[in-house]
Order: C-alpha cells, then sequence, then structure tokens
C-alpha cells in the first residue's frame, strides 16, 4: 500500500460493529499445481489466461504441495506406519507453480475511484507472484509463513472476464544449520515429523477484494480497561463503573496523494466522529 498508519480513538463503553466496507470480496479456492522441473513457461505466460494447465494437478485451496499431491491420489497410506518417510524429497528442492483464474461478477459496483486489492495470507515460504502476465511480487520480497502481502492490482484486473494468478512457490530451508540460513518457518519434533515439503504451498487463503475507494479500515482491534469503585487499597478490585475502549485499527491510502478523511465509529444511541 502507497500508506500505512495507525489511529487510536478512546470510547466509553458500548458496542463496535465492523464491516470489512468492501463492495466485493472472495477467497481462490480453485487451483492448478505442477513442479518447475515440468514447466518451461515464464510466469508472464503462465500468468495469462489462455495457459493450458490439462497436465496439471488440480487442487482445492489453501493448500501446500504435498496436500495437493494427496488429493490427486498419489501416496496412498501416507499417514500409515512410516509411509510419510517413502515420499521423495527432491521433488520439493524445486519450487512449485500454484496457478488460479477468477473472475469478478458482473453485478460487482465499481467506479473509478474503486480499487482491486490481491491480499496474501500465507505463502510458504517465498513467492514470485505473477497475475495477467505482469510480474508484481519478488521473492526477495515476498517471504515469510505467517506475513500478509496486499498488492493494488486495480490497474491490470480486468472486470466480467478471467484474471489469472501464479505463483512461484519455493520451500523453506528447516535443517538446522550453523550458518544462519535456517528459515524461520513452521518447525516440527521427532514425534510429529517434518512433512516432505516443509509445508510448501499456498498456506494461508489468498483473498481479493474490490474497495469502494482509496482508503481503507481493517484490523481492528478493542483492548478494554475499567474504572471501579471502592477504597483505592483493598485487595479486590471492586465494582466496575466505567468501561473505556481503546480501538486501533489499520487505516490504507492506496493513492499516490495525501487524502484527508472521516474515520467513523457507531456506538448504540449516539456517534462518535474522528477527524485524522
Amino acid at each position: 500500500s502507497a500508506l500505512g498508519c495507525w489511529l487510536v480513538v478512546v470510547l466509553l463503553v458500548g458496542s463496535v460493529d465492523w464491516g470489512s466496507g468492501a463492495q466485493y470480496e472472495t477467497s481462490l479456492v480453485h487451483w492448478n499445481m505442477q513442479s518447475t522441473s515440468r514447466v518451461r513457461e515464464t510466469g508472464q505466460e503462465i500468468s495469462r489466461t489462455s495457459f493450458n494447465v490439462k497436465d496439471w494437478y488440480k487442487v482445492q485451496g489453501p493448500a501446500t504441495a504435498m496436500a495437493g499431491l494427496l488429493q490427486n491420489g498419489l501416496y496412498p497410506n501416507v499417514f500409515y506406519d512410516e509411509n510419510l518417510k517413502s515420499v521423495p524429497t527432491q521433488q520439493f528442492d524445486v519450487p512449485w507453480w500454484f496457478r488460479s483464474e477468477f473472475v469478478i461478477p458482473n453485478g460487482t459496483h465499481h467506479t473509478t475511484e474503486s480499487i482491486v486489492r490481491l491480499t496474501l495470507k500465507g505463502i510458504n515460504y517465498k513467492a514470485n507472484v505473477f497475475l495477467n502476465g505482469q510480474k508484481i511480487g519478488d521473492k526477495s520480497d515476498i517471504i515469510g509463513t505467517f506475513r500478509y502481502f496486499d498488492f493494488d492490482v486495480t490497474s491490470i484486473t480486468h472486470f466480467n472476464q478471467s484474471n489469472a494468478l501464479a505463483l512461484e512457490i519455493y520451500r523453506p530451508i528447516n535443517t538446522w544449520t550453523n550458518d544462519n540460513t535456517t528459515d524461520l518457518a513452521i518447525t516440527f519434533v521427532d514425534w510429529n515429523p517434518f512433512p516432505p515439503d516443509n509445508n510448501m504451498g499456498v498456506w494461508r487463503s489468498v483473498q481479493l477484494s474490490v474497495l469502494p475507494g482509496p482508503i481503507s479500515v481493517r484490523y481492528p482491534q478493542v483492548s478494554t480497561t475499567f474504572t471501579y469503585s471502592g477504597p483505592s487499597n483493598s485487595s479486590s478490585f471492586g465494582t466496575p463503573q466505567v468501561a473505556h475502549l481503546s480501538i486501533l485499527a489499520e487505516v490504507e491510502n492506496y493513492s499516490k496523494k495525501t487524502i484527508t478523511a472521516n474515520f467513523h465509529v457507531q456506538i448504540p444511541g449516539t456517534e462518535v466522529s474522528i477527524h485524522q
């Protein structure tokens, strides 16, 4: 995003109802995947809607590479005895492609002010990202198992027709090393063994959102403290008299200019308007 800031609001007791603010929002669940060892085309080619995936594995996601293979009937009874050890790990030493096509429905309201946002909520472990023939993210930046990554894809996304997203995903290095090259990913122990692919893949959801304008408010958090009655030296807290809510939210500006906006919080029976 062009700008991210945190906004703190202190309020008296009340309930808060947060909306997503998106005019359209969906998670991508239909994927095709294949090893890069079997694909010669570039990310720009793979992320075009004309690309043929007939020899790829069909996968319901989010899913790791190993989960996708299991969905396609490979390695039966892998959870029995020590069968997991029979899965070749070398096949995951190279990146794997995860590809999905999506259509923003015809009924989705949008204007010249609308923003189309692509959010990766968990790629394990790093990835090159391509959309509609263009590279929008590099593995030197898109790295980290539990990190969120947002992309403003307004200019390259098509309404009412197919769009193609391709992720070239690299597995984490989970082998203990002495040269600080071990990745901070997902750790396993001897009684809960490492999966053969080290959980590489689309670990968590990939989300597409159409926003009504360049400003979004997300990830609200509410922290509550109380004012109590009773003597200050009492061993008990006493009776709560007033609840103070501290509301923390992430405000993002996807435009290339400074925007002044009003932040509204609705409490039953009243309204608090914050100018930020």
